[in-house]
């Protein structure tokens, strides 16, 4: 199961597409004191991205909702100093994966 704490961009596997959105419930506390959580949910194609992408849209704690390919987030400069990085799947967080799932 990938429920893990990036520390470092090697820590991210390789996925075709990434969903990155912020958690506003779990930004500023715990692992995330004084900084933003960030969820990047892996995704093996773009449907499934959208699919992620869109639920974390319907959800009141989630922000800042992007998709990238999986290349454009190995060119990203992730910011360690102010975000907590963490990785999310299928199997960490099945629901995410479901269309409308989350729907309002």
């Amino acid at each position: 199961m990938i429920n893990d704490i990036v520390t470092s961009k090697n820590d991210i596997p390789y996925s075709s597409f990434v969903v990155m959105t912020n958690d506003k419930f779990m930004s500023g506390w715990g692992y995330a004191q004084n900084k933003i959580n960030t969820l990047i949910f892996l995704c093996d194609t773009k449907e499934r991205a959208l699919v992620v992408a869109k639920n974390a849209c319907n959800r009141s704690d989630q922000s800042h909702v992007r998709i990238l390919s999986g290349h454009k987030l190995q060119r990203r400069k992730l910011r360690f100093c102010d975000h907590v990085y963490q990785i999310k799947d299928k199997n960490s967080y099945p629901h995410w994966y479901e269309p409308n799932y989350f729907k309002k």
